[in-house]
């Protein structure tokens, strides 16, 4: 089944909706709401993430917002409170009926009952923009490589990927001007919120949990570590049992799954294509009744929390990494001094991976107690393969190699 590449709105949900619209203004006429600082908002086919950041641009242009809170009952909901009612007001009749992307993310709005928001937490769905350490609002934190990707046109955020997985590699990444800006909501003056809105929103990624489609019977939880360490921190990854050839891998951040989605899908592994996509799921819940054995004997389900091979544990080490494109090319690092180019072959040999190339590279100093170098493969494939099951070996001494590809293509 092929990929939306647009919402579309079925006629008899849509009478449906337009009923509760029209239900709501009658009820209004005839028992007025209390007026009120805070406006419950209901968003009907959220085709698009409805993040903290989404809902401020949509609603800052009525007055000075305290306060955003997100949440799903039956429906996705959100509260914003205001800093006053006449602006809770201007918000209600500005929002009410009106979609926040053109065609999707319709809007239903009343007053809430609700006295006061309470966040605990700044994030995709709770922010709190009182709340500063030197009387400045709080800004998100940059990511270690900015601002998160643009995905175009592709899945509903809340279609089923993990039962599904897209048909061609998702997301592709490309030029914001590859697909038409959603224009949403009409702007009464010119501040409305098409200047907010003119590309599809960057902050797109909200979890933390990326969908790996196409493993082969050769992986397990270690070497799909192995593969995506080099892109984000990763804490826990399950197999799936229900879907074959099919991982779930929480990650330290969504913008480790944006790098990973960005720098791997289309790749191939083991003669398998790889497709990477965002999870739906925020977290992924250990169950243990549910975990069973691979191919190998090794457990479906493994925690890497307390792991002592993550990359990103801080921002000096982020920025040490290498988060390349895969390539033919690998560095290896951390390697005992000693370690020499027949070292290497023979390894490899091991396993059967067919090297084009070595370059160890020589000691900047005699203080230098580990060596690196660079390991170039017949192809890309045959490097990812080498990244999957030579990452992390153990050496003499006990030091562990540890690769990532190369930028030196």
């Amino acid at each position: 089944m092929s990929e939306k590449s647009a919402p579309t709105r079925e006629p008899a949900k849509e009478r449906v909706w337009q009923y509760e619209i029209e239900r709501i203004n009658r009820k209004s006429l005839l028992i007025p709401q209390k007026e009120h600082n805070i406006v419950l908002l209901t968003i009907r086919n959220p085709f698009y993430p409805i993040t903290t950041s989404v809902l401020h641009k949509a609603a800052a242009r009525f007055g000075d917002i305290k306060r955003i809170v997100i949440f799903k009952k039956k429906f996705l909901q959100a509260m914003i409170e205001f800093s006053d009612i006449k602006m809770a007001i201007q918000a209600k009749a500005g929002l009410h009926g009106q979609d926040i992307y053109s065609g999707c993310c319709s809007i239903k709005c009343e007053y809430a009952r609700t006295e006061k928001l309470n966040v605990y937490k700044n994030d995709d769905t709770t922010w709190d923009y009182s709340v500063s350490s030197q009387g400045q609002v709080q800004k998100k934190p940059c990511g270690l490589l900015g601002d998160r990707p643009i995905i175009p046109n592709g899945a509903p955020f809340n279609a089923e990927r993990e039962s599904v997985p897209p048909q061609v590699p998702f997301p592709v990444y490309n030029d914001a001007h590859g697909y038409p800006p959603p224009r949403g909501m009409a702007p009464v003056d010119t501040q409305g919120f098409n200047q907010g809105f003119e590309r599809y929103p960057q902050e797109v990624c909200t979890t933390s949990v990326v969908m790996v489609y196409g493993v082969d019977d050769n992986m397990n939880c270690q070497r799909l570590f192995n593969l995506l360490c080099v892109y984000g921190n990763v804490l826990k990854v399950k197999f799936l049992r229900s879907k074959n050839n099919t991982a779930m891998v929480q990650l330290g951040d969504p913008q480790a799954v944006d790098r990973c989605c960005q720098l791997l899908t289309g790749s191939r592994l083991f003669e398998n294509l790889l497709t990477l996509a965002p999870s739906k799921q925020l977290h992924l819940v250990d169950t243990s009744s549910a975990i069973f054995d691979l191919n190998d004997g090794s457990p479906s389900f493994a925690d890497f929390s307390s792991s002592r091979n993550h990359r990103f544990t801080s921002q000096k080490m982020a920025a040490m990494n290498r988060t390349q494109k895969p390539n033919k090319s690998l560095h290896y690092y951390n390697a005992p001094m000693e370690f020499a180019e027949n070292d290497i072959q023979e390894i490899c040999d091991n396993e059967n991976l067919n090297i084009v190339q070595i370059k160890v590279f020589p000691p900047k100093d005699s203080k230098m107690k580990t060596s690196s170098g660079i390991i170039e493969f017949a192809n890309t494939e045959e490097a990812i393969k080498a990244l999957v099951l030579l990452n992390h070996l153990e050496l003499e001494g006990r030091q562990m190699l540890k690769l990532c590809f190369s930028s030196t293509k």
